[in-house]
């Protein structure tokens, strides 16, 4: 089984919001099983790379999911999931 579908709970973070080192050390210490980089505003490559270097030093799983192309990156994050809207 892929390790993502063990996960209880995801916390999301948004990179155009002000983080704290207190902020991700209370939600690593809460029990949360990965940590989600996403947002849809003022999103760019270096502010979710300065909040991918927050998150280094912590072991557990990061997630992206890119709004947009503009904030994609591929360096440390362990998954990249990928947002779809199907209209029927």
């Amino acid at each position: 089984m892929e390790e993502w579908r063990k996960w209880k709970h995801i916390t999301k973070l948004d990179p155009d919001r002000k983080i704290t080192h207190d902020i991700i050390e209370d939600i690593i210490e809460s029990g949360t099983d990965a940590i989600m980089i996403s947002g849809t505003q003022n999103i760019t490559k270096e502010n979710v790379i300065n909040l991918l270097e927050m998150l280094k030093e912590y072991d557990i799983p990061k997630v992206l999911e890119p709004a947009s192309p503009i904030g994609l990156v591929y360096k440390n994050i362990d998954w990249l999931f990928v947002p779809s809207v199907f209209n029927t």
